[in-house]
């Protein structure tokens, strides 16, 4: 995709994030805490996104480009809006939801880059869009929430489909994600073979 484009082309690298005021009005979530965060990335992942950004451009030939970082707003705006946020990028970075149902509006040397909540790391309804408009499609893990007390392993809360109170409703809905801890680890390299790191993620 974009090691493709002339170097002169300007560039635009677009995380489309969730609204900074949280869930919406269907979320069922009354979780105390910074980290309860409505499934939004993390200050902590747009920052390591950012920061790592310009190696990867860098190594795929491609000149400078910023970090642009949109949010959704809270209400559904008009469908061409929608669509505008996802034809004018790139490369676009994105946590998992509904809204990514405008994938189709990316350019087809696009890439598209999906952040999934812990626990649900299998999720695949957009890969599967992708793959049926041969988009390149990325995906980056989320690490365990912080304040996510259930006491479940991941793949124990990845089958916990109770609506509004099971672990994976909670994992999936109401913490913000964080791909990149404090200490710099991240779910990629522990072995998730689907998962890929912020910094390979970008070079490819």
């Amino acid at each position: 995709g974009i090691a493709s484009r002339p170097p002169s082309a300007p560039l635009r690298v677009r995380v489309l994030d969730r609204p900074r005021s949280g869930g919406g009005s269907k979320n069922q979530c009354r979780l105390p805490g910074p980290h309860a965060g409505g499934r939004r990335l993390s200050n902590a992942t747009v920052a390591a996104l950012r920061s790592q950004l310009p190696v990867a451009l860098l190594s795929a030939g491609v000149a400078d480009a910023p970090l642009e970082v949109v949010y959704l707003p809270d209400r559904p705006d008009s469908l061409c809006d929608q669509a505008r946020r996802f034809g004018e990028a790139d490369v676009l970075i994105s946590p998992h939801g509904a809204h990514l149902v405008h994938i189709p509006q990316l350019s087809p040397a696009a890439v598209f880059v999906e952040v999934t909540p812990w626990a649900a790391a299998w999720l695949g309804h957009f890969a599967s869009v992708a793959a049926s408009i041969r988009l390149r499609r990325l995906q980056l893990c989320s690490l365990r929430p912080p304040g996510e007390r259930s006491g479940l392993a991941e793949a124990q809360c990845g089958r916990d489909k109770r609506r509004d109170v099971g672990c994976l409703y909670n994992a999936m809905n109401c913490y913000e994600l964080e791909v990149v801890s404090r200490n710099g680890t991240s779910p990629c390299a522990k072995g998730q073979g689907r998962c890929r790191c912020i910094g390979p993620a970008l070079r490819q």
